[in-house]
């Protein structure tokens, strides 16, 4: 509408009619703030205006008219691939924007997990990474312990708290899925053939998920629940390390006592004898 303005101002003053640039512009102008769709939508409107400056009582020219046909055609295929091509770079550009911000958010996650072995600070921070990746709430259910975050968050409904609990104890009735209730998407956590517990996110009031970003969440709960499992190692390594020092320890002990007291027994034995 403010191409065929201004072109319609630019005529009234110069009586051009070479003005299918103003058109073009708008058509890549459409395709770089919109997309590829919506430009071949842009491209059709901007041949219609143009033709209007051809063949619309503009000029003596018709359709019988060679010229006009060939100028009107290139003027069309030419507003349809710069449309196109403007719609993909576009696009591209979005996507690898969405990879980064994804790389980076997975980044963060997972450099705070490892940093401690913690199960309720790994918990807390999953809660904090999917409202963030949410861009809306987040929640975390294990151990009989519900980790909410941002802060200010309502509480969870019962329905919630129960389908999460159940979730939580492995009741899976489809399995290691992401599921929905209430607006809300519950992933159990799940590592190393034990369940873990549930993260569940729902996005702010008004907001949906992209693919993507969906996937995104599902990979931050997973990683979450591999960091859970990672500290669980860790933690009964620790203690079978102990308990092997223990024994390595009981064993030098009694060796040394049996030892010290060989001596005194065999000349209290030859005493004896």
């Amino acid at each position: 509408a403010l191409a065929t303005a201004l072109a319609e101002y630019i005529f009234q003053l110069s009586h051009l009619l070479r003005l299918s640039s103003l058109f073009l512009a708008a058509v890549l102008v459409v395709a770089y703030r919109l997309g590829a769709g919506p430009a071949y939508f842009a491209a059709v409107i901007a041949f219609l205006g143009f033709n209007f400056y051809i063949l619309g009582g503009r000029t003596p020219l018709s359709f019988a008219s060679w010229e006009s046909i060939l100028t009107l055609g290139v003027f069309f295929f030419t507003a349809m691939l710069t449309g196109s091509l403007t719609g993909r770079v576009r696009n591209q550009a979005q996507k690898a924007q969405a990879r980064a911000r994804a790389t980076q958010a997975l980044f963060d996650a997972t450099r705070d997990f490892s940093a401690s072995a913690d199960e309720s600070f790994i918990h807390r921070r999953l809660a904090y990474h999917l409202a963030a990746a949410a861009r809306g709430s987040a929640l975390v259910h294990a151990q009989g312990v519900t980790f909410i975050a941002p802060d200010d968050t309502p509480a969870p409904s019962q329905e919630l708290l129960r389908q999460a609990q159940a979730l939580a104890s492995g009741a899976w009735p489809n399995g290691i899925a992401t599921s929905y209730t209430e607006g809300w998407a519950l992933r159990p956590l799940y590592a190393d053939g034990a369940a873990l517990g549930v993260a569940a996110w729902r996005p702010s009031a008004g907001a949906q998920h992209a693919a993507d970003e969906q996937t995104l969440l599902e990979i931050l709960a997973d990683a979450g629940a591999a960091a859970v499992g990672r500290a669980r190692l860790a933690a009964a390594a620790a203690a079978a390390e102990a308990r092997a020092r223990t024994e390595e320890l009981r064993n030098a002990l009694l060796s040394s006592i049996s030892h010290d007291l060989r001596t005194p027994l065999a000349a209290i034995m030859a005493s004896a004898s």
